[in-house]
């Protein structure tokens, strides 16, 4: 089987992000990914964090693409506070192989930066702030169809090629528009799951 080639657009992506103002929280956060998580959990890193701090900006973006860029990534944190936040998802940009992605993601409030992914289908998220993240006006139209699919603090969308084709999962999904369609409701997680409904994303977001 011929191997991959590396994602070009990965690599200069990984290579602004850690080398710029937030350097440190980068150069740490693209280890625990490509470790699998926090030290609790993760033990796929070839090198230990001292030997990847060590490493070239290059050489740290080659190793971080050659790890991450791979059908299906498992990414796991042992508390709510401990793992990625929302900016951090701009780290999986360029990972033009990724299928399927699952993690302890319970600081993230919006997922939108994943549809700039070409094969991911399927995500598997245990999240908190996700449903926090329409109030803060952060939510896209993917969000939204996130939260259709979640129980509890776990979030589980397959399929996420096909409704890319379907609806508009990039567009913003503002709370005030949903309050406006659906006027007299509040905007309490009881009163959105009777708002969004797959119906109403198709009668609002379909292409």
């Amino acid at each position: 089987m011929k191997d991959k080639n590396p994602s070009a657009l990965f690599i200069q992506n990984c290579i602004q992000l850690i080398s710029g103002e937030d350097r440190e929280h980068y150069v740490h956060r693209y280890y625990e990914f490509i470790n699998g998580g926090d030290r609790m959990y993760g033990s796929n890193a070839p090198i230990s964090e001292e030997e990847w701090k060590g490493l070239a900006v290059t050489k740290q973006a080659e190793l971080a693409e050659k790890m991450l860029n791979v059908p299906s990534l498992s990414i796991r944190y042992p508390g709510t506070f401990s793992g990625p936040l929302t900016k951090d998802m701009q780290m999986f940009i360029g990972l033009d192989q990724l299928e399927s992605l699952s993690g302890d993601f319970m600081m993230v409030e919006s997922y939108t930066k994943l549809l700039e992914l070409p094969k991911l289908d399927q995500i598997r998220f245990d999240i908190f702030g996700h449903s926090a993240g329409h109030t803060n006006n952060h939510w896209s139209v993917l969000d939204a169809l996130l939260f259709l699919h979640t129980e509890g603090f776990q979030g589980k969308l397959d399929g996420l090629l096909k409704y890319k084709e379907e609806l508009d999962l990039a567009k913003p999904f503002s709370l005030q528009y949903v309050l406006e369609t659906e006027s007299g409701m509040d905007t309490s997680t009881e009163s959105l799951k009777k708002i969004i409904t797959k119906e109403f994303l198709y009668k609002n977001f379909a292409k």
